[in-house]
């Protein structure tokens, strides 16, 4: 029996309870305008902005045509940011960054190239792209230790 997947409105809901629950330790437990606070905040917006685009381009996946190994390629580049969020490391970071990237391409060309209009995908994509490379969320410092390659 496989389990039951979520719907897009409990996984939202899920993720937004955990969020504000986060956000509320951060601001609680840490003094106000410190390191440590900044630090953890930086982590939670970091979080909050991957999370809800995975939970997006999850769904939109579902709806998708795009062929088997593009969708294989998107969802390898789902799995390295889940790595990278669970032991953040520079090398994660290199990977997850180069599979989003490799994940981008595919799925243009192959959108450009049937002449669809659905760019749900390529959005959500390149949102996960941007917050791997913001140079001032909490992802930074192992940005800087790789660079970027476009």
């Amino acid at each position: 029996m496989q389990p039951r997947r979520r719907s897009k409105r409990e996984c939202c809901n899920r993720f937004a309870s955990s969020s504000h629950d986060l956000l509320n330790g951060v601001v609680g437990y840490t003094q106000s305008d410190s390191q440590d606070s900044r630090d953890l905040l930086a982590w939670v917006l970091t979080v909050n902005e991957s999370g809800r685009a995975l939970i997006d381009l999850r769904q939109v996946l579902v709806r998708s045509d795009l062929p088997p190994p593009v969708q294989e390629i998107v969802q390898q580049a789902v799995q390295a940011l889940v790595r990278l969020y669970e032991e953040p490391s520079a090398s994660l970071w290199q990977q997850a960054d180069q599979l989003v990237t490799e994940a981008i391409n595919a799925a243009g060309n192959i959108l450009a190239n049937s002449g669809t209009s659905d760019q749900g995908v390529m959005l959500h994509l390149y949102q996960l792209r941007s917050a791997l490379r913001d140079d001032e969320l909490a992802l930074a410092p192992y940005q800087a230790v790789i660079g970027t390659t476009d």
